[in-house]
């Protein structure tokens, strides 16, 4: 259970957004990419211009210099590019997406000291899976510049945490192959336990980034934020009780900005508590939204002549505009999880494996759109995977749709074993 998917965009406009190797600085860099993010019922655009707090003037000023930026970087001007999006900064100094592309641009100059320092200033304004991922990637690659292998082993680990990619798993796998292999999706990962109690959990529970947030075990999850059922009646064994838990991942703006949503289960040992299998961010700003809906937690017989597992399948809504190209993408995902206990007697959860998943990219603001503004990446998109388990505990996953590249190797049988 490694890969966290987040229910939270937040554009952050890294160059490599992670689905391609990026290269050294010595080389010619691509163009950055922008990881747009999604939503349910997105609110209405009128209401979405309010909600910027920035004026039309001010936001035409940040959406040239963004756009000066990124041209900039195609053509790999890299000091040129910092001096744009420095001028976007002016307009939104908080903004995660110039904050992005200015470190990455600074780290092709290079200058690594301004590429770390933007680039973990935009990540603390970033909880979206995918950003989050690439800002984590794009750190890494500093690290590994500076020589600090461990440092770039953890933040790959970290990046993948937030969600598969290959490209990270194979940087990863150059230098730490035993923790790649651990990454895989579809491999469950013992949860971490026992705890007495979940209280003795949440008094110790950290982010990713390493903050201490305490969590409330008894809080209900925000109804903003998750509907569907957060627990299953009591089972017979191993697995005695297991339920939805839910902590904060940030402390500013507020503690519920973003919310990380676990699985926990109970055996005769304890409590044990998997990594979050997804994150909701609502900031109230920003033009962001995300939700969460629970189709299914329950205990049920998936492999013949074993105890029951635990089956979890959840849907994902997102929604975030990028205002420097007047752009907005929302998108639904479905996700499975699956959790059983092996000889070892410690539960164990496979990632969030995509189920179904539908997105559209369009323009923002079709009245304000400049006079031959480019965009280049409006898209829909749809696809559906099935994942069967035969009673021999045999997994099949399949689809008849046309995949991103990070799922196809997800396409196949093999087998479902809990450590």
């Amino acid at each position: 259970m490694t890969n966290p998917i987040r229910v939270l965009p937040v554009l952050v406009a890294l160059a490599c957004g992670c689905t391609a190797p990026a290269p050294t600085p010595a080389a010619k860099a691509p163009a950055p990419v922008v990881e747009a993010p999604p939503a349910p019922p997105a609110p209405a655009k009128t209401e979405e211009k309010k909600g910027t707090g920035i004026d039309r003037e001010a936001r035409a000023r940040y959406r040239a210099a963004l756009a000066e930026g990124r041209e900039l970087h195609r053509k790999n001007d890299y000091r040129g590019a910092i001096a744009a999006f420095e001028k976007a900064l002016a307009v939104d100094p908080d903004d995660p997406r110039a904050l992005a592309e200015l470190g990455w641009a600074a780290f092709f100059v290079p200058d690594l000291e301004l590429a770390e320092k933007k680039t973990r200033a935009a990540l603390a304004r970033t909880v979206e899976a995918k950003s989050r991922g690439a800002a984590l990637y794009n750190l890494g690659r500093i690290a590994e510049e500076r020589a600090d292998v461990p440092g770039a082993i953890a933040l790959y680990k970290q990046s993948l945490a937030e969600r598969p990619n290959d490209t990270v798993r194979e940087r990863l796998s150059k230098l730490d192959a035993a923790a790649a292999a651990a990454r895989d999706l579809l491999t469950p990962i013992a949860l971490r336990g026992p705890f007495k109690t979940l209280r003795e959990f949440c008094a110790g529970h950290t982010t990713s980034d390493g903050e201490t947030l305490p969590c409330d075990p008894d809080a209900a999850l925000p109804s903003d934020v998750y509907e569907g059922p957060t627990a299953v009646p009591r089972g017979d064994g191993p697995i005695l009780e297991a339920r939805v838990l839910w902590a904060p991942g940030m402390s500013a703006p507020t503690t519920e900005a973003e919310v990380l949503v676990m699985l926990a289960i109970r055996t005769d040992k304890g409590w044990w508590v998997g990594p979050p299998v997804a994150d909701v961010y609502n900031p109230g700003a920003f033009g962001i939204h995300g939700s969460m809906t629970a189709k299914a937690l329950e205990l049920v017989q998936l492999v013949a002549g074993g105890p029951p597992e635990l089956r979890y399948q959840f849907v994902s809504n997102h929604y975030d505009s990028d205002m420097g190209i007047n752009e907005y993408e929302s998108s639904s995902d479905t996700s499975l999880v699956i959790c059983g206990v092996g000889p070892s007697g410690k539960p164990a959860c496979t990632g969030a494996i995509p189920q179904e998943y539908s997105s559209e990219r369009a323009i923002l603001f079709p009245e304000e759109d400049e006079p031959g503004a480019r965009h280049d990446d409006l898209r829909a998109q749809q696809y559906a995977l099935t994942t069967t388990i035969a009673p021999d505990g045999t997994m099949t996953i399949a689809s008849d749709d046309k995949l991103p590249d990070h799922l196809r190797p997800l396409l196949g049988v093999r087998p479902l074993t809990f450590p």
